[in-house]
């Protein structure tokens, strides 16, 4: 996705922290959060960072040979100033401050993706952006009052990951005025009208 230099990263649903540490390592970042609800996923990222980056290296150097020299003017004490691996809700995480907001939600439902559009939509600032594996985030989400956000989809490729070929689709942020989201509403409450 491309993110600023000395931005800020935030992977929703962590695991064990390998996308953190890549983000940390390869992105130039000031800061690199990761969130995860599950305890032993947690426990695992934290066990040691300088380990992680260890089976990392070995990982990428074992199944992508082009990738060496990137990796080779790595520096791993990148990880000890901005990395910060936490435990909890994704949904009490604050992640206003992020430039970049990862989220791999392949077998989140419909819901949970819903929800996470609409703590995304309040939360981040325009120009902000949400890179998703699995799913697409809703082109806009109407915060009502307050107008609304469009999350617009600016890169979509199909990776193959360890379970199978997936999309990772970059979404810009864009706060819309109320007036932007009038249009919208109208536009939407048409189209329901015409599906009757």
């Amino acid at each position: 996705a491309g993110p600023m230099e000395c931005g800020t990263f935030f992977d929703l649903g962590s695991g064990a922290g390998r996308g953190v540490i890549t983000a940390a390592l390869c992105c130039g970042l000031s800061r690199a959060v990761g969130v995860e609800l599950l305890e032993p996923l947690h426990a695992a990222a934290v066990a040691g960072p300088l380990q992680r980056y260890t089976t990392l290296r070995e990982q990428v150097e074992a199944r992508v040979e082009l990738l060496d020299a990137t990796l080779a003017g790595l520096d791993p004490s990148r990880l000890s100033a901005g990395v910060e691996l936490r435990c909890g809700d994704l949904f009490a995480a604050d992640v206003s401050s992020a430039d970049v907001v990862f989220c791999c939600c392949v077998t989140w439902s419909v819901s949970i993706m819903q929800r996470l559009a609409a703590k995304l939509a309040a939360e981040l600032a325009s120009g902000a952006r949400v890179i998703t594996v699995g799913q697409r985030l809703p082109e806009v989400v109407d915060l009502g009052e307050g107008g609304a956000v469009q999350f617009e989809p600016v890169w979509r490729e199909w990776e193959q990951c360890d379970w199978g070929s997936e999309a990772f689709v970059v979404h810009r942020t864009t706060r819309m005025g109320e007036l932007a989201a009038r249009r919208h509403r109208k536009k939407a409450a048409g189209h329901r009208t015409n599906r009757r």
